[in-house]
């Protein structure tokens, strides 16, 4: 009789900061009846894997979903993978967090259940050789990844049904390769077409070994799986199917097939599963390999494909800046944590925060990842910016310091200027017009400035030529194409200048909100992204930073020659910060323009009813309001749920702009808008003669408010 070896791994994960009701919904359409489907099918092995967020929420929520799970695991049944506990992309971290991650999983697992994990699952299947050493080093025998990353390696399919050692350093590994055909077959087609598929691969030998490995949400949680999955009866026939042909498909958990010996030695590329590495790529390079592989044709294009390929996941972090950012912050709070003493109390404390900022799903973006969801970075950030304020304070003497920095945050070979408190961090950015990228409110933990610039997505395409909402097909993520909205077209505008806080502008003097609200408006100088000097200083009671520009400004009929000082300075046991401008006419004729500084408020959500404008002391509307304002002294944004009213407070009346920012991305349920942020812009005529000079002061405020 011909026989095949079958393994069924699967994930479980919910990032850092989703909503409350995203556990609950997941728990209860996914997590909780597939755990009730395993427990009446003993003798189908599962090797399961459960992030260390999501095992948190269970023991706050739903502890009996442990005990149940527990029970398996004692009876054989199901095998748990370790991983690192916050579900990291193992390759951004550092040597030291890559082993701590994964050993405070093994530890959690040991001590809920009873016993170290053999076997780690690989966080969205990122792979780079370095982590067969890391691993091995860390206690795990055995990973799995795509077996698309084999086919990058040379080995054809018939080459991959069985596990593989790999080495790095001197230590070994083993590897497992997971089917996609499988991963396509499973739930989405019958279970007549997979059982055909598996009978297709069995041999006389019985030698060979396939493993499906993907995400339980796609029993349940997906659109349209629960009624497929569950109500239908798919996966209970499933598992049926499974026993009734237990002869010949031989079920095992993964931690029983490393006594089957390695079908070899294996180097596998940088990679991750193929959908990723497509998304990773620019919207450019997205589109040409699409094209591509359409003019190739489907016979070619799947021949062809083991000698092609996009990118790997490290892209992300070039492609966006706003990644960048936060992983910088993570590796500069890593560094900071890392030199508290071993062992201490806030040590601890300050790695549980750490670890749960290294969460991968707001760092990074496709179907799945979170970059574009302004409550998951929120959250990411919240987490660092404890970890690094339980480390900074602990390092100080004094409960109110201030202090000033020149280091690279953003790891691009240049360095920004860091200001801090017991309060509060600013970071600029001297090459990229002196623009404050990050202002963290430590007590709320909380980065004003975290919001996403609309620019172009390959999907974008798809956008414009509609969606095919109406079809009544169970289909994977991946095949869907679904507006969640109306009107999605229309917000496709592309932003060429980052959305952050004192971005300078110059516009002619009659310059409308359209206008200033698109994309791409009319700005006359060069200063919106022209690098600054930067001269920073610490005094007894604050810090400052002095940021200056000798540009141009057109106008009339040539260009004109203009200085712009900004002077950023906070206090030691202040939340509010003061900002001073100086414009001086360097050139020899007149100018006439208006000076617009954009200041962006990253309050998460755009039409909230305890989240609104406050223009002087009046509620203006929701923060996705487009208003042209009436000169004044202070225009702000109250959040109740956040507890804060924040905003600028100018030294004489100014008119103001505002805008929100919202950009069109994909999820898992389709194309959506997101709220990015609020725009507030105030604006002031200038008419300069030949070395005339205008100075302004603003403050910058925080104020906690009752509320949430």
């Amino acid at each position: 009789m011909k026989t095949i070896r079958f393994a069924l791994a699967l994930h479980a994960h919910q990032p850092t900061g989703n909503f409350d009701h995203v556990f609950r919904e997941a728990h209860d359409k996914s997590y909780l009846p597939f755990l009730d489907e395993v427990e009446k099918h003993p003798a189908v092995p599962f090797t399961l894997h459960y992030s260390g967020i999501l095992l948190e929420w269970f023991e706050m929520n739903a502890p009996e979903y442990l005990n149940r799970l527990k029970a398996l695991a004692e009876r054989g049944q199901v095998e748990l993978l370790g991983s690192g506990f916050g579900e990291p992309i193992l390759v951004m971290l550092s040597d030291r967090d890559r082993a701590g991650q994964i050993r405070a999983m093994s530890a959690y697992l040991e001590e809920r259940f009873g016993r170290k994990p053999r076997g780690a699952w690989l966080t969205e299947r990122v792979w780079e050789q370095c982590l067969a050493h890391d691993l091995a080093a860390s206690g795990i025998d055995y990973s799995m990844v795509d077996d698309s990353h084999f086919r990058l390696a040379g080995l054809r399919d018939e080459e991959m049904l069985g596990s593989f050692t790999t080495e790095d350093r001197g230590r070994t590994i083993r590897i497992f390769p997971l089917s996609e055909a499988l991963r396509y077959h499973i739930p989405f087609k019958t279970i007549e077409e997979t059982i055909r598929l598996l009978r297709s691969l069995a041999t006389e030998e019985g030698d060979r070994l396939i493993v499906y490995g993907d995400d339980t949400e796609k029993f349940g949680g997906w659109p349209g799986t629960h009624e497929h999955v569950y109500a239908n009866g798919w996966l209970a026939r499933f598992l049926e199917a499974l026993e009734e042909n237990a002869s010949w498909i031989r079920l095992l958990k993964l931690s029983d097939a490393l006594d089957l010996p390695p079908r070899g030695k294996v180097y596998l590329p940088d990679a991750s599963y193929r959908e990723m590495t497509e998304w990773a790529l620019p919207a450019r390079a997205q589109i040409e390999l699409h094209a591509l592989r359409e003019e190739m044709g489907e016979d070619l294009a799947r021949r062809a494909a083991p000698f092609f390929r996009g990118g790997h996941w490290r892209i992300f972090l070039a492609k966006y800046p706003e990644a960048a950012e936060m992983h910088g912050k993570m590796t500069d709070a890593s560094r900071r944590v890392a030199a508290l003493p071993e062992g201490s109390a806030k040590k601890r404390e300050a790695e549980r925060e750490l670890y749960r900022g290294q969460t991968n799903c707001a760092y990074w973006h496709g179907v799945f990842g979170g970059l574009y969801l302004p409550h998951l970075r929120s959250a990411i950030y919240g987490k660092l910016i404890a970890a690094e304020t339980i480390a900074e304070r602990a390092a100080r003497r004094t409960k109110e310091w201030a202090a000033a920095e020149r280091i690279d945050l953003d790891l691009d070979g240049s360095e920004e200027v860091r200001l801090s408190s017991d309060r509060l961090v600013l970071a600029i950015h001297p090459r990229r017009g002196g623009h404050i990228f990050e202002i963290d409110d430590r007590e709320r933990r909380f980065n004003l400035v975290a919001a996403m610039t609309r620019r172009p997505e390959a999907y974008h395409e798809k956008v414009r030529g509609g969606s095919d909402a109406d079809s009544k097909d169970v289909a994977s993520i991946h095949d869907r194409v679904v507006s969640k909205e109306e009107g999605l077209a229309e917000l496709l505008v592309y932003d060429s200048v980052r959305r952050e806080t004192l971005v300078d502008r110059f516009f002619r003097p009659g310059a409308s909100l359209e206008e200033i609200a698109s994309g791409d408006p009319p700005d006359l100088g060069d200063f919106a992204s022209g690098e600054y000097a930067c001269e920073v200083r610490e005094m007894k009671s604050g810090a400052r930073a002095r940021l200056t520009r000798l540009g141009n400004v057109r106008g009339g009929r040539g260009s004109h020659s203009v200085f712009v000082e900004k002077e950023v300075e906070i206090a030691a046991g202040a939340s509010d910060f003061t900002i001073r401008y100086r414009v001086r006419n360097e050139g020899k004729a007149k100018i006439e323009a208006l000076f617009a500084v954009e200041f962006a408020y990253a309050l998460l959500a755009g039409n909230a009813p305890d989240r609104y404008l406050v223009h002087e002391e009046r509620n203006t509307g929701p923060l996705a309001s487009r208003l042209d304002l009436a000169p004044c002294r202070r225009i702000g944004a109250r959040d109740e749920w956040l507890g804060l009213f924040t905003g600028i407070e100018m030294d004489t009346e100014t008119p103001v702009w505002v805008f929100p920012i919202r950009t069109v991305s994909l999820s898992e349920g389709g194309f959506e808008a997101v709220y990015q942020c609020t725009m507030i812009v105030p604006r002031w005529r200038l008419q300069l003669s030949a070395g005339e000079e205008w100075t302004a002061t603003l403050l910058h405020f925080a104020r906690p408010v009752r509320g949430g």
